[in-house]
């Protein structure tokens, strides 16, 4: 994904050299902890997910039905600020979760799958999964 930003030449240049880290898992599991953490022990950023707080502000009535335009909505909001962020960070980058996890959670609430979220999380490339699980 192309982020459309007046930044300068060097952030842009080192997106393609940062090694990505996927944190993914169920809710409540630790995920934005340990990304904020792993961040913080290799002196880099993080990602934070998008869909949660899309969900509880953004959203206007967090009680009406799901829209399939709100979860591609959800997948490239967090995709351009991943691209954003991968400029700035230090040699690492850790996303709290990915497009896959959106396009799942399109799966659960709406009953269908999403080709065009499929596809979307096909072409990202992490350098590492870590996959938290329930205590």
């Amino acid at each position: 994904m192309e982020v459309n930003l007046p930044e300068p030449e060097r952030p842009r240049g080192r997106r393609h050299r940062v090694a990505r880290v996927c944190i993914v898992g169920a809710e409540s599991t630790g995920k934005t902890t340990l990304a904020a953490a792993l961040a913080d022990h290799y002196d880099t950023l993080w990602v934070p997910e998008y869909g949660a707080p899309y969900h509880h502000v953004g959203r206007g009535d967090p009680h009406r039905p799901w829209t399939p335009d709100e979860f591609v909505h959800i997948a490239r909001i967090r995709e351009w600020f991943e691209e954003f962020l991968a400029g700035y960070a230090n040699r690492v980058l850790f996303c709290d979760t990915d497009t896959f996890v959106t396009a799942v959670f399109h799966e659960v609430y709406l009953g269908t799958r999403s080709p065009e979220l499929e596809l979307e999380a096909r072409a990202c490339k992490y350098a590492l999964y870590l996959l938290c699980d329930v205590d």
